[in-house]
């Protein structure tokens, strides 16, 4: 159990199975052979239904455009070119690495054809919606090898392309012309992977100038800008850009970078950035207690007060916090009591028993009073606004309401 939890043992341990694997595999080179093939006829008879699905979907765009793709929910570009590595997965699963290994079927074969008439529209969108997500956030490591990505994407498109345009008065035979092209590329994305090995790019060191030149020119402002990336994902270059501006940026950019900077990990500052930016958010009834920073932080790391937020005193070191943790989600009501310090270093021992598994963020100055009786009634989502009227009413039990309307879980003091 002690070896387990070193890194070094486990990495051993798999190379050896794995080598143990493939040890037992070469023992039976026939029998791989035959996996393999019936693999590839397997992938096959897929060809036709991922064709006729691209080809209505390349179809519609004409009439339906980009925009129901975008609004979709799902990460475009990495959608488009999955698709097209299946594409070209399945293309190369008919054809095979020769007359004798592909498969003579007509209609897989058109439809593994039309495949390889699809690769390079999808690269094209997959670039256009890359373009427009580089252009409203600028680089980042994960955008820069997404392009690398699409440019292999559009390669094997235009390549494919031509195969089909070479044998245009032998449609069929448009495979004769792709495996030597299969080829080359494999060759050429090989020797690229060697380039990107070498100490010669810097992806980090790209996105942080990049993103500071954004910041520099106004296209970002500070409370937008994207202070996590900088300090964890951008790598030394990003650490020294943060170390530059904690010195002579801005106020707001001073400040936001030291927090980056101070921080030890990435969610230490997710929640720090989100309490600061979250602070404008609340009010306050009555009006002359608000909260102090670290008791609003305490409230937005812990899933409220997201959005705007109504922090009602019910008592001396009672609140109930009335607000949705999310956009357009259901406004909930929820007691809070103050900690008292014995109760922090309580909490704190008790994490450090359990190995830190439910550690106590830092300053944890409130927390829930679960002595919910029974369920609230949900409210519809909607947003709170500074003309609501938010009240607790009695009804047998205690529970909030906005709007004359309950929300929210029903609790007791």
């Amino acid at each position: 159990s002690d070896l387990l939890e070193e890194g070094w043992f486990g990495l051993s341990l798999a190379g050896f199975a794995f080598g143990a694997a493939l040890g037992l595999l070469r023992e039976r080179d026939a029998l791989v052979a035959t996996l393999q093939k019936l693999v590839l006829v397997v992938f096959s008879v897929l060809a036709p239904v991922l064709a006729f699905a691209l080809v209505g979907f390349l179809l519609s765009l004409p009439f339906t455009g980009l925009a129901p793709l975008w609004d979709s929910g799902l990460s475009t570009t990495a959608v488009l070119l999955a698709v097209a590595a299946g594409g070209v997965g399945l293309i190369n699963a008919v054809i095979g690495d020769g007359k004798t290994d592909g498969s003579q079927n007509r209609v897989l074969r058109w439809s593994a054809l039309l495949l390889s008439l699809c690769i390079l529209p999808l690269a094209v969108i997959a670039a256009i919606s890359m373009g427009a997500r580089i252009g409203q956030y600028g680089l980042t490591p994960d955008r820069i090898w997404g392009l690398l990505a699409i440019i292999v994407a559009s390669v094997y498109g235009v390549a494919y392309l031509a195969a089909a345009a070479r044998s245009a008065r032998v449609p069929l035979d448009w495979d004769d012309h792709v495996r030597p092209a299969n080829i080359r590329i494999a060759l050429g994305v090989c020797a690229l992977a060697l380039f990107l090995a070498l100490p010669i790019l810097d992806f980090g060191a790209v996105s942080a100038k990049d993103q500071l030149a954004r910041l520099k020119a106004g296209i970002t402002d500070a409370e937008k800008f994207d202070w996590k990336a900088m300090a964890f994902d951008f790598g030394p270059r990003g650490r020294g850009e943060l170390q530059r501006l904690a010195k002579n940026g801005s106020a707001n950019q001073r400040k936001a970078a030291k927090s980056a900077l101070d921080s030890e990990r990435r969610w230490d500052l997710n929640e720090i950035v989100t309490a600061e930016q979250s602070g404008r958010n609340f009010t306050f009834d009555p009006a002359d207690r608000p909260l102090d920073e670290e008791s609003r932080r305490t409230l937005v790391t812990d899933g409220q007060c997201r959005q705007l937020c109504r922090i009602i005193w019910v008592g001396e070191n009672l609140i109930v916090v009335v607000g949705s943790g999310y956009a357009d989600g259901p406004i909930d009501g929820t007691l809070y009591s103050r900690l008292t310090q014995a109760e922090v270093d309580a909490l704190t021992a008790e994490s450090q028993k359990n190995g830190g598994a439910y550690e106590v963020r830092k300053p944890m100055v409130w927390q829930r009073v679960n002595n919910y009786s029974r369920p609230g009634v949900p409210a519809d989502p909607k947003k709170l606004t500074p003309q609501s009227k938010v009240e607790i009413r009695t009804v047998e039990r205690q529970q909030v309401f906005v709007d004359g309307q309950a929300t929210g879980q029903v609790f007791e003091k």
